[in-house]
């Protein structure tokens, strides 16, 4: 079993922005069985033969027929701190008809608690008029996509796909911008993009969410595809995230996403926004997902510390508490993701749980305080009301999250109490 500073190293360090990917995973099939992948085929079939991954059936569903990369000694999960580009080739085994829905490619969430905030993009393989050939983009959160975030418009957008078609279906990640792109051959030579953005929360009631952090993921929603290459990259922009003085890590409260779910409000009004564009001759940067919990932040170990940052900025357990997971786990939990950082030579900074309605969070916070010797700064006495909840001045109605008053205290205690990160 490798360390996870071994795991890191599998990152190979790039001189320049303009330096040629890096491959965190490729799979070309030729050696793997089914079984070596996280999978659910409640209705659909893969296997794997002669180095191609075989899939069919389906039933439009995206959450219980899927492949997630999860395989022993790879340590890569989605996380929003980087930019991920996953390439997926595959070849069309029918003639599209209504229920070829085909592939979605995209990431799975990690997390075991029912946050399943996943994303995929997905190119449609059926014959019907308006949809055959066009790219989507769709935030998972139930048995069937909750938000269809864009989908390309105009017969002009769209590919004409035959029987016997291969694609080339490359999807883009990073922590604002999703994109997909379709190249096809055989019958006829064409390609298709689409791009959208994780910003969600500009209008209610709009509740679409930011992914947390999630498996590299193929769902099998309908038809038969041969698929011979899986590729996940960084993108050259990523080289830019690399050696950043700090990265801030957490959850729902580090997104902030809550506190631009104004009228008019826009991702300028979360206070980890407002904190990274206030940085002056310092770099920053964020990884976070809503629902998160200690146990997903482990999983990104790997991803944080081949960044190589100077210092990480901690606000995770809030979700622990409140998805029941003991108090051995979580406190266990955190001293891994402190000591890993540490050895590292990766300066933590503990940002106390803020405080919410719904439970008490002073457990996790009282834990920090007696075991741990790094900067803590305090962000749940100034939100508090006069026990251990929310105050309704910085209440966004919820009880748990943070308005733009709350989110507006915050910046400005951190930005007394860590002033050394904006300079």
């Amino acid at each position: 079993m490798m360390l996870l500073s071994q795991q890191a190293a599998m990152y190979k360090e790039i001189p320049s922005p303009e330096s040629e990917h890096v491959t965190f995973f490729e799979d070309l099939f030729g050696s793997n069985s089914i079984a070596d992948y996280e999978t659910g085929l409640a209705t659909a079939s893969a296997s794997i033969s002669g180095g191609t991954l075989n899939v069919s059936g389906g039933d439009g569903n995206w959450l219980t027929n899927y492949i997630a990369m999860n395989k022993s000694g790879n340590p890569w999960v989605y996380n929003n701190a980087s930019t991920w580009v996953q390439t997926v080739v595959y070849t069309v085994g029918n003639t599209p008809a209504a229920t070829t829905y085909g592939i979605a490619v995209g990431f799975r969430s990690a997390n075991a608690h029912g946050e399943l905030h996943s994303a995929y993009a997905w190119l449609d393989l059926t014959n019907g008029v308006t949809n055959r050939g066009r790219i989507s983009l769709y935030e998972v959160e139930g048995s069937s996509p909750n938000f269809n975030l864009m989908s390309q418009s105009g017969a002009g957008s769209r590919l004409t796909i035959a029987n016997g078609d291969t694609i080339t279906f490359t999807v883009r990640f990073s922590n604002s911008l999703f994109e997909g792109t379709a190249v096809q051959t055989g019958s006829v030579s064409d390609s298709t993009s689409i791009i959208g953005g994780w910003r969600f929360h500009n209008v209610p009631p709009a509740d679409q969410q930011m992914p947390n952090t999630g498996r590299w993921s193929i769902v099998i929603l309908g038809g038969s595809q041969a698929i011979t290459s899986w590729t996940i990259t960084d993108d050259p922009v990523s080289i830019l995230m690399l050696y950043r003085d700090f990265i801030l890590v957490g959850d729902d409260n580090v997104i902030g996403q809550w506190q631009e779910q104004t009228v008019g409000g826009s991702a300028a009004d979360r206070w980890s926004e407002r904190f990274l564009v206030s940085v002056t001759t310092k770099t920053g940067n964020f990884s976070a997902g809503p629902g998160d919990c200690t146990s997903e932040v482990i999983l990104k170990l790997p991803a944080l510390l081949a960044l190589k940052p100077r210092y990480v900025v901690l606000n995770i357990g809030s979700n622990d508490i409140a998805e029941g997971v003991s108090s051995g786990t979580w406190q266990a939990n955190l001293v891994t993701i402190r000591n890993t950082l540490v050895a590292e030579g990766i300066e933590v900074i503990w940002l106390y749980i803020m405080p919410r309605n719904d439970f008490d969070v002073t457990p996790v916070n009282t834990f920090i305080a007696a075991t741990f010797t790094d900067t803590i700064v305090d962000t749940f006495t100034p939100l508090k009301d006069g026990g251990t909840g929310l105050n309704a001045t910085y209440d966004f109605g919820d009880g748990r999250n943070i308005n733009y008053a709350g989110a507006n205290l915050i910046f400005s205690t951190l930005s007394g109490a860590l002033a050394f990160l904006l300079e």
